[in-house]
Protein backbone atom coordinates (compact mmCIF):
# COMPACT_ATOMS: atom_id res chain seq x y z
CA UNK A 1 0.00 0.00 0.00
CA UNK A 2 2.62 2.72 0.60
CA UNK A 3 5.20 1.29 -1.57
CA UNK A 4 2.96 0.40 -4.99
CA UNK A 5 6.17 -0.08 -7.14
CA UNK A 6 8.18 -1.55 -5.03
CA UNK A 7 9.94 -4.76 -6.14
CA UNK A 8 10.64 -7.94 -4.37
CA UNK A 9 12.97 -10.44 -5.12
CA UNK A 10 11.53 -13.84 -3.35
CA UNK A 11 14.13 -16.31 -2.61
CA UNK A 12 13.54 -19.80 -2.06
CA UNK A 13 14.50 -21.40 0.81
CA UNK A 14 17.47 -22.83 0.77
CA UNK A 15 18.45 -26.63 1.32
CA UNK A 16 19.26 -27.75 4.46
CA UNK A 17 20.63 -31.07 6.16
CA UNK A 18 22.47 -33.58 4.00
CA UNK A 19 20.68 -35.78 0.66
CA UNK A 20 18.27 -37.89 1.63
CA UNK A 21 16.89 -35.95 4.51
CA UNK A 22 13.21 -35.32 4.43
CA UNK A 23 13.57 -32.15 5.17
CA UNK A 24 14.63 -31.33 1.81
CA UNK A 25 11.42 -32.36 0.17
CA UNK A 26 9.80 -30.32 2.96
CA UNK A 27 11.59 -27.13 2.00
CA UNK A 28 11.11 -28.61 -1.79
CA UNK A 29 7.27 -28.44 -1.18
CA UNK A 30 7.63 -24.69 0.08
CA UNK A 31 9.38 -23.72 -2.48
CA UNK A 32 7.06 -24.91 -4.77
CA UNK A 33 4.06 -23.22 -2.99
CA UNK A 34 5.87 -19.48 -2.75
CA UNK A 35 6.97 -19.78 -5.97
CA UNK A 36 3.42 -19.11 -7.04
CA UNK A 37 3.85 -15.93 -6.03
CA UNK A 38 5.96 -14.88 -8.92
CA UNK A 39 4.04 -12.01 -10.65
CA UNK A 40 6.91 -10.58 -12.58
CA UNK A 41 5.80 -7.42 -11.89
CA UNK A 42 6.45 -6.66 -8.32
CA UNK A 43 7.52 -10.32 -6.80
CA UNK A 44 10.30 -11.57 -8.59
CA UNK A 45 10.87 -15.56 -7.23
CA UNK A 46 14.21 -17.22 -7.76
CA UNK A 47 15.43 -20.65 -6.56
CA UNK A 48 19.49 -20.53 -6.14
CA UNK A 49 19.71 -23.32 -3.57
CA UNK A 50 21.09 -25.72 -6.47
CA UNK A 51 24.19 -23.07 -6.50
CA UNK A 52 25.49 -24.40 -3.37
CA UNK A 53 25.17 -27.85 -3.86
CA UNK A 54 27.20 -30.37 -5.71
CA UNK A 55 26.28 -32.72 -8.00
CA UNK A 56 25.43 -35.20 -5.72
CA UNK A 57 23.48 -32.30 -3.17
CA UNK A 58 26.00 -31.96 -0.91
CA UNK A 59 26.96 -28.79 0.16
CA UNK A 60 30.09 -27.66 -1.54
CA UNK A 61 33.43 -27.05 0.55
CA UNK A 62 33.34 -23.91 2.66
CA UNK A 63 30.16 -22.89 1.41
CA UNK A 64 27.81 -23.49 4.77
CA UNK A 65 28.94 -24.59 8.51
CA UNK A 66 29.11 -28.25 10.03
CA UNK A 67 24.87 -27.50 10.63
CA UNK A 68 24.17 -27.03 6.71
CA UNK A 69 21.94 -24.58 7.36
CA UNK A 70 24.06 -21.13 8.03
CA UNK A 71 26.16 -19.96 5.16
CA UNK A 72 30.01 -19.24 5.87
CA UNK A 73 32.09 -15.99 3.37
CA UNK A 74 31.99 -18.70 0.41
CA UNK A 75 27.93 -19.22 0.65
CA UNK A 76 27.49 -15.59 1.19
CA UNK A 77 29.60 -14.77 -1.99
CA UNK A 78 27.97 -17.91 -3.85
CA UNK A 79 24.30 -15.95 -3.41
CA UNK A 80 25.44 -12.62 -3.65
CA UNK A 81 26.85 -13.75 -7.33
CA UNK A 82 23.25 -14.98 -7.94
CA UNK A 83 21.51 -12.51 -7.04
CA UNK A 84 23.26 -9.36 -8.39
CA UNK A 85 22.31 -9.53 -12.28
CA UNK A 86 18.18 -10.45 -10.94
CA UNK A 87 19.02 -7.17 -8.18
CA UNK A 88 20.17 -4.72 -10.96
CA UNK A 89 17.66 -5.55 -13.37
CA UNK A 90 15.52 -4.51 -10.87
CA UNK A 91 16.67 -1.43 -9.71
CA UNK A 92 17.46 -0.25 -13.09
CA UNK A 93 13.86 -1.00 -14.24
CA UNK A 94 15.06 -2.69 -17.44
CA UNK A 95 14.81 -6.26 -18.18
CA UNK A 96 17.77 -8.31 -18.60
CA UNK A 97 18.63 -10.25 -21.72
CA UNK A 98 18.78 -13.24 -20.27
CA UNK A 99 14.97 -12.41 -18.67
CA UNK A 100 14.24 -11.51 -22.54
CA UNK A 101 14.89 -14.29 -24.09
CA UNK A 102 13.46 -17.07 -21.11
CA UNK A 103 10.31 -14.49 -21.77
CA UNK A 104 10.88 -15.35 -25.64
CA UNK A 105 11.16 -19.18 -25.18
CA UNK A 106 8.09 -19.21 -22.92
CA UNK A 107 5.94 -17.37 -25.20
CA UNK A 108 7.33 -19.48 -28.12
CA UNK A 109 6.33 -22.82 -26.30
CA UNK A 110 3.07 -21.84 -25.25
CA UNK A 111 2.40 -20.82 -28.66
CA UNK A 112 3.25 -23.76 -30.06
CA UNK A 113 1.85 -26.07 -27.04
CA UNK A 114 -1.59 -23.79 -27.97
CA UNK A 115 -1.78 -25.35 -32.13
CA UNK A 116 -1.10 -28.62 -31.20
CA UNK A 117 -3.94 -28.36 -28.85
CA UNK A 118 -5.99 -27.00 -31.55
CA UNK A 119 -4.54 -29.40 -34.02
CA UNK A 120 -5.72 -32.09 -31.28
CA UNK A 121 -8.78 -30.44 -31.24
CA UNK A 122 -8.15 -29.76 -27.66
CA UNK A 123 -9.35 -26.22 -27.08
CA UNK A 124 -8.34 -25.43 -23.29
CA UNK A 125 -4.91 -23.80 -22.99
CA UNK A 126 -3.04 -23.92 -19.49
Amino acid sequence: RDFPNAKILLLAIFPRSTPGDPVRDKIAEVNRIISKLDDQQHVFFMDIGAKFLDEKGVFLPDSFRADNLHPQAKGYDIWGAAVKDKLAELLSGQKSAATVARQDRDRVVNDALRAVRQLSGTTSVR
